[in-house]
């Protein structure tokens, strides 16, 4: 029975803390214990989630530098290479 006495107590603590304080009071301590905490992501995996994004935003990088080093460059060469690799594909009859 001493179980459900202490769980009553607790009960009537919560409720007349809440009824006592205004609600500004208690929506700036949420606020405050919610931006003290750390995210869900880092709690149950650790850096891993961090990990993932840097290496996410690495590999965007590398890839628009490379699209960007494509069209700057010498657009012949892409022609050319692009030409050769259809004559492979399609080898025209030689008469």
């Amino acid at each position: 029975m001493s179980i459900v006495r202490d769980l009553a107590k607790i009960a009537a603590e919560k409720l007349i803390y809440t009824l006592e304080t205004p609600r500004e009071v208690r929506r700036e301590e949420r606020r405050q214990r919610r931006s003290q905490s750390e995210p869900w992501q880092t709690r149950y995996f650790g850096m891993l989630p961090m990990s993932f994004q840097v290496w996410r935003a690495n590999r965007r990088r590398t890839d628009h530098l490379q699209e960007t080093d494509y069209q700057e460059g010498d657009r012949n060469q892409a022609e050319e290479l692009h030409q050769v690799q259809n004559q492979q594909n399609n080898p025209q009859p030689q008469p």
